[in-house]
């Protein structure tokens, strides 16, 4: 018995798959040029970092750590999102 290989396409799971596998990537691809243009493409890496503080501080003083970093994480966001008006560097 032979098997073409396209005939997997048409089984339900791999339907659903695919098409869930497009809007991702539709996704993605928007917001990562969105992120590029904004060129905040760091900010990811920064605000893990403050979650992880958090996580840490929560620890350590006896408070919920997911709450803790759920907090640290929104300062982290409203620090980053006010604007800066000592610029030393320019944009480009």
């Amino acid at each position: 018995m032979t098997v073409n290989i396209i005939d997997i396409f048409t089984e339900p799971f791999m339907i659903t798959g695919m098409m869930g596998g497009l809007i991702v990537a539709s996704l993605c691809a928007y917001l990562g040029v969105f992120v590029h243009i904004k060129k905040i493409t760091f900010i990811s890496i920064a605000l893990s970092q403050v979650a992880a503080s958090g996580i840490a501080v929560g620890w350590f003083i006896g408070m919920n750590p997911t709450l803790c970093a759920f907090i640290f994480t929104m300062s982290g966001i409203v620090l980053f999102w006010l604007p800066n008006e000592k610029k030393i560097l320019d944009k480009e």
